[in-house]
Order: structure tokens, then C-alpha cells, then sequence
């Protein structure tokens, strides 16, 4: 290769990458805006490609598949309601009232979100998400724990338990915000949001003792 043809050649590959990010971009735009639109089961990978501008072969390059460019954008989502969910562990958990509160805005916010549904579909719809989606719990967990020691884990022996009740806590109240966000659920919002109140509280409050470590940190934080 030439001297000359060497800024050509870096200029054709910087081109080829902007053009990659760039559809990217827009498969990620066109998917979100007809997911919410339509739901995950009227949406094919045509049609994202086609509201994209780029051709199925484009789209193949990017994503296997619908589910993987669905749970791409519910992925992103997740930051933003991970912070929700987060929130009570720096408010006064241990109040019925602030944790009903929290669980209010909670439902609000999926019921806003025309994401919401999409994941619906795709758990009845794509078996093979149901691990993924699953592994949503724990996340969670994890935020809730930063603050909150019925939350919080080591590798101690004999949390396995705790764990368990935890994690199907979180499913719960997942599922039933989920559910009312679609409108799937028999039950109104203000006893779904008393229910669930009931069972986080009684939980938070049965196992108060546990990792008095993480409390620390929240106070001294």
C-alpha cells in the first residue's frame, strides 16, 4: 500500500464504521417506535428494517432476531427503572406509608411505559426469554440492597433461604405491575399497591437484622 492510498483507505473504513453506528441507531429507533405502537406479536423484522431504511440482510448483521433487538431495547429501559425501583432503599423503608408511596409510583411508571406490554408478550410468546427475563429479579435485588439489609447478601452459609423469599418478593411485584401496566390484572391499583405494600414491608421487616453491614453504609453514607 502506497503512502497516498493509506489516508483513502482510513477514510473509506472510517466511513464504513460511522455507516454500522448509524444503522444501528436507526434499527434501535424504528424497533422502539413500533413495539410501542403495535406490541411485540404484530411487528416483524421487516418492518423494522423497513422503518430503519436498510434491508433485512442490514438488520441480520446487527440483531439475531426480534427478541434480540426487543430485549436490547428493554435492557436500556432497565437503567431508568432501575433507579426507581432503587429509590426506597434511601427513603425510610422500614414507614408502611413511604413504601406505599414507592410502590404507587412504581405502578405509575409501567403503567406509562408501552414497554411494559411488549415484555409481556414476549414471556408468553418467546419461552426461550423466560431466563432472561428472570434474571431481572436479581438486579433488582441488588439495588434494593445497597440500602436496605433485608436486601443485602454475602456468601455467608444459610441465606439461601432469605434469598428465595426475596426473589420471588420481587417476581411478585414485578408481575402484578406488569399485569396492571397492560391491563391483564383483576385487581384494582390502590390493593394491588396495598398488597404488595404488605408483603415488601412484612418482608423488610422480618429479616431487619440481617447484614447489619449494609446498614452501616446507608448511614454512614
Amino acid at each position: 500500500m502506497t503512502k497516498q492510498s493509506q489516508p483513502r483507505t482510513a477514510g473509506i473504513s472510517r466511513f464504513a464504521a460511522a455507516r454500522k453506528e448509524n444503522n444501528l441507531g436507526n434499527l434501535r429507533e424504528s424497533a422502539e417506535q413500533l413495539l410501542r405502537e403495535r406490541g411485540y406479536v404484530a411487528v416483524s423484522v421487516d418492518d423494522i428494517a423497513k422503518g430503519a431504511g436498510v434491508t433485512r440482510r442490514t438488520f441480520y448483521k446487527h440483531f439475531d432476531g426480534k427478541l434480540e433487538i426487543a430485549m436490547d431495547i428493554f435492557v436500556r429501559q432497565l437503567e431508568k427503572s432501575k433507579r426507581i425501583w432503587g429509590s426506597i432503599a434511601e427513603a425510610e423503608f422500614r414507614d408502611a406509608e413511604a413504601v406505599h408511596a414507592w410502590i404507587e409510583r412504581l405502578i405509575d411508571y409501567y403503567a406509562g411505559n408501552p414497554i411494559t406490554r411488549m415484555m409481556l408478550e414476549i414471556g408468553v410468546f418467546e419461552p426461550q426469554s423466560t431466563e432472561r427475563l428472570q434474571s431481572i429479579a436479581p438486579i433488582i435485588m441488588g439495588e434494593l440492597g445497597k440500602g436496605i439489609p433485608a436486601f443485602a447478601f454475602t456468601s455467608a452459609a444459610g441465606e439461601e433461604e432469605r434469598w428465595a423469599e426475596a426473589w420471588m418478593l420481587v417476581m411478585q411485584m414485578m408481575n402484578q405491575t406488569y399485569m396492571l401496566a397492560a391491563g391483564f390484572s383483576l385487581l384494582e391499583p390502590p390493593m394491588v399497591a396495598r398488597l404488595l405494600t404488605r408483603q415488601f414491608h412484612g418482608f423488610v421487616r422480618a429479616h431487619d437484622h440481617a447484614a447489619p453491614a449494609a446498614e452501616r453504609r446507608r448511614r454512614a453514607g
